[in-house]
């Protein structure tokens, strides 16, 4: 089970475009019960010194980033929804996706929907996040670092079509607990328990019939009992789809800046970080004329420069997932 937290980011983006893709297919009639399984399989290559999964347990120094771990992992992503047409067509649904890629790579999330005439269509959702993994304490060098678990859970509000328009409002709160927080209690300014509290907002339009563009910006306040945990940080995204017959091309484009509020004790120096994402996803519906299938295949490679060489981190991805629909 432990496999399933090897690249939170990555994953993330993996599950969020294969949901939104096969949400786009057309669809013959409306049904109040809805499922959909997305499988397949991934190679990861990811460098991350705070990770367990994409770290090796032993490090030399604290003056150089993680040596790359690989790893192939089969997953399996569920979602599932029930709409109910005696109550305006309230809808309860189950997924798997998290709401952002703090939040970790699998979240189990409890949700409803419901469309507010002239104002949006509203999402709550309830989600928790377990399989993830920290080191008790990351910076020990030539000695075994042992990893403890932390529990990752929240909610989130999503206004989407705002007020008939293209807008949409996401809001998210994700609170995170150190099992085992052993550099925590030695460094009190790094101690990792806390909470991250998020705003999305973003935009679609579409200049063609068959194109659809949509940036988002967005804003993420960490609060930790650590002040060097402690971050605010500035995101920007850019995603595309494109559509030719009944394939579909999705690239998404992303960076963002992160500064943190308090000097660094280990390293006596305060962190900030430069991140870069690029995913390409392409899509194709009903392969041979199965309706229910769809092929995705996926391309990925995220990038982290810190100020502070230890925490650098990057990641590639590809894969190959067959979905179902029900």
């Amino acid at each position: 089970m432990k496999t399933v937290a090897i690249l939170s980011a990555t994953l993330f983006s993996v599950t969020l475009i294969c949901h939104t893709a096969i949400a786009e297919t057309e669809q013959p009639q409306q049904k109040n019960f809805e499922a959909r399984i997305d499988i397949g399989l991934m190679y990861l290559n990811s460098a991350n010194n705070l990770n367990p999964e994409a770290s090796s347990r032993y490090i030399s120094s604290l003056d150089q980033s993680a040596k790359s771990q690989t790893t192939f992992m089969p997953m399996a992503v569920p979602a599932f929804s029930y709409t109910f047409e005696q109550y305006d067509n309230t809808k309860l649904f189950f997924s798997s996706r998290p709401p952002i890629d703090e939040a970790g790579s699998f979240a189990l999330g409890l949700g409803v929907s419901k469309s507010i005439e002239n104002l949006a269509e509203t999402e709550l959702t309830i989600f928790f996040t377990p399989f993830v993994e920290v080191w008790e304490n990351p910076y020990l060098v030539n000695e075994a670092r042992q990893e403890t678990s932390t529990s990752r859970y929240g909610a989130v509000l999503r206004l989407k079509d705002m007020f008939n328009s293209k807008f949409g409002l996401d809001m998210i709160y994700l609170n995170d607990d150190v099992d085992d927080d052993i550099i925590g209690m030695l460094e009190p300014d790094l101690r990792r328990d806390g909470a991250i509290y998020a705003i999305d907002t973003h935009y679609s339009f579409s200049p063609l019939q068959t194109l659809q563009i949509r940036p988002t910006i967005g804003l993420r306040y960490g609060d930790y009992d650590g002040d060097a945990n402690s971050f605010i940080k500035y995101k920007g995204q850019l995603e595309g789809r494109y559509r030719l017959g009944r394939t579909m091309f999705m690239p998404i484009l992303s960076c963002s800046y992160s500064e943190y509020k308090a000097e660094d004790p280990i390293f006596n120096e305060t962190r900030r970080e430069n991140g870069y994402g690029a995913h390409f996803l392409i899509s194709h519906f009903a392969p041979l004329g199965y309706r229910k299938w769809a092929i995705n295949m996926l391309l990925g490679y995220k990038v982290g420069n810190s100020n502070i060489d230890f925490y650098d981190t990057k990641g590639f991805t590809s894969g190959l997932f067959l979905s179902y629909s029900l």
